[in-house]
């Protein structure tokens, strides 16, 4: 996945962007030409990862040395297949919907394959192949969904720090704390002023009664006084998929949409 030594992760985890195919779930859905996606990108958005010994997990140091280092004290395991799991085609279409959590989401396949997708910054979906032997830990408050693979066979690890609780929060749920930690530093004055919207804040006579502090209501005023108000999430998106062909800082970009340059001494002070 782009390094010049070989990542022991390569043999049993790999993530590219996905295509905007409405065919069959279980399908690669690779783009054309296809785009990988590094493991230094998925460290970016949080998505940890290891290679673990699958066959010996019952005595493996690693392992066991990651479960104390991050206290997952609890363990179970879970097998997704339509001879294992009850109400199988119910909880597989649950499964692929896209959702979050407030708690990191840890799996680590101990038999089979399947596909973990997450949204990175852009909106743009990344589908994450695991195999025997992978570990990852999906990190609270990212929007993400699981599907089988075309071999409809998955036995996997799930861990947890202390009592489990793996509630899933169905898109949209942006006013949970966890998705609002999740997107620090990378939001959009568009995306905070939605935020606001969907929390109450707006002109009319209703903010009276919103769940919106003072100070939020003069961030809300302020944003609407801005390009943000004009901005649409598909704009922004599409802005952001043209960006990755030119060498700019997650920063540089997110200042061009919130600013919009229109001449270049407005676009200068940026870089």
């Amino acid at each position: 996945m782009g390094s010049e030594s070989k990542d022991p992760r390569e043999e049993v985890i790999q993530a590219w962007y996905m295509d905007d195919s409405d065919a069959d779930q279980r399908l690669p859905h690779h783009r054309d030409p296809q785009e990988f996606v590094s493991f230094e990108k998925l460290d970016e958005l949080g998505v940890l990862s290891w290679r673990l010994d699958a066959d010996n997990y019952e005595t493996d140091p690693e392992l066991k040395k990651i479960r104390e280092d991050r206290g997952y004290s609890y363990m179970d395991f879970c097998e997704v297949c339509p001879e294992k799991l009850p109400n199988y085609e119910e909880k597989i279409k649950n499964f692929y919907e896209e959702h979050l959590h407030t708690d990191e989401d840890i799996r680590y396949c101990v038999a089979g394959s399947g596909y973990f997708d997450v949204r990175d910054r852009g909106e743009a979906w990344i589908r994450v192949w695991v195999k025997k032997g992978a570990m990852i830990v999906l990190p609270a408050g990212i929007y993400h969904r699981f599907t089988l693979d075309s071999d409809n066979y998955i036995k996997a690890m799930r861990l947890f720090v202390g009592d489990p609780l793996w509630t899933p929060f169905n898109r949209p749920h942006d006013h949970l704390p966890a998705r609002i930690e999740a997107s620090a530093g990378a939001l959009t004055n568009f995306e905070l002023l939605d935020l606001l919207r969907s929390r109450g804040a707006g002109k009319d006579a209703s903010r009276a009664i919103a769940t919106v502090s003072q100070s939020e209501f003069k961030v809300f005023d302020y944003l609407e006084g801005t390009v943000a108000c004009n901005q649409t999430r598909e704009i922004i998106n599409n802005f952001v998929a043209e960006c990755q062909k030119f060498d700019l800082a997650k920063a540089e970009i997110l200042n061009i949409v919130n600013i919009r340059p229109r001449n270049e001494p407005e676009l200068f002070p940026i870089f």
